[in-house]
């Protein structure tokens, strides 16, 4: 326990930290008493609110490390489930499976709370975990990886779905009129090392449907989550309920949003998003990565202004450092 008597650790301390902390401690006691069982908390929260910063907060492998911080400090010795809550647009297809690896190190059951969005590879880890919590206003989404490309204007995300229907469908009904040599000059254009990776991202999310879930629904059930949620889905942003989930066959806890326990997820998700957008010291708060023992933050340096006549300014750079949460 830090010591709080002496002038610096009170200068230090962060009154927003302390009742985040302090909710995540009420969350614990809350979702012990209703499944009767102990459970610690965390969260991995990410900055959903701001489009820009979209590609530097797709989950990836370089967050797991800060993940599994998080979960074994959330795992004491009398905890049998880990309950982590996700805000995510999704991201790599493979971080999911590594996830749960490192989370059974520490507690032999590991739950998902979703309180707004989980879309993608949010998703996926959603459905990998023994339990869905989420609000009865919680969205999840197609599990459509997001592939991270360099582009001009700096990092972006893309889905791999649209970029396997592009090279499949768009392009051929668009250049199907012109010339061979047109047509020949309009493909070579095009970047098949990309269209390769979309394919193996897609690939991949069935492989683990298929070996994940396969000891706990049964085939057909496998195959309506893959119909919709990997084969059907025109767009990336259609929404996927927590009855959808359900209807799997999946294990899910639907809360009201205006219980207390619903409240309470609300009051602590709200939080967390604030310190991403109104309290990072230093730039733009990307993600947070949270438990009642420990918290910090991934945040994205802002760029000094550039003088006029110069390139335009960038207000996002695509190098992030770590900081304490605020």
């Amino acid at each position: 326990m830090a010591n709080r008597s002496d002038l610096q650790s009170i200068f230090q301390e962060n009154p927003s930290l302390l009742k985040r902390q302090q909710l995540l401690q009420q969350l614990e006691e809350a979702l012990s008493k209703a499944l009767s069982e102990n459970i610690g908390t965390a969260a991995y929260i990410s900055n959903t609110l701001n489009p820009a910063v979209a590609a530097a907060t797709a989950m990836n492998i370089t967050h797991i490390v800060h993940v599994e911080d998080i979960i074994r400090t959330a795992c004491a010795e009398n905890v049998s489930a880990v309950a982590l809550m996700l805000e995510s647009l999704g991201g790599d297809a493979t971080f999911p499976l590594e996830v749960i690896k490192r989370v059974k190190k520490y507690c032999s059951r590991f739950y998902t709370i979703v309180v707004s969005v989980a879309k993608s590879a949010g998703t996926l880890l959603s459905m990998l975990s023994d339990k869905v919590i989420a609000l009865d206003t919680a969205s999840f989404g197609p599990v459509d990886p997001q592939i991270v490309i360099t582009t001009p204007q700096g990092p972006q995300v893309v889905s791999a779905r649209q970029i396997k229907e592009m090279i499949e469908s768009t392009i051929p009904s668009l250049i199907k009129n012109l010339s061979p040599a047109e047509r020949a000059a309009v493909l070579a254009t095009q970047n098949y090392v990309l269209y390769q990776q979309a394919l193996d991202s897609l690939k991949l999310v069935k492989e683990i449907i298929d070996s994940q879930l396969g000891g706990r629904l049964a085939q057909e059930q496998i195959n309506a989550v893959k119909k919709k949620l990997i084969e059907a889905p025109l767009s990336h942003g259609i929404n996927i309920t927590v009855d959808d989930l359900g209807s799997f066959g999946l294990d899910v806890l639907k809360v009201k949003a205006n219980s207390e326990l619903g409240l309470m997820l609300l009051e602590y998700h709200r939080r967390a998003l604030k310190s991403l957008i109104a309290e990072a010291q230093g730039g733009q708060g990307l993600i947070l990565f949270e438990s009642k023992k420990a918290s910090f933050q991934i945040v994205g340096i802002q760029l000094p202004p550039i003088p006029a006549g110069g390139a335009p300014q960038r207000q996002q750079a695509s190098l992030p450092e770590k900081r304490p949460s605020g």
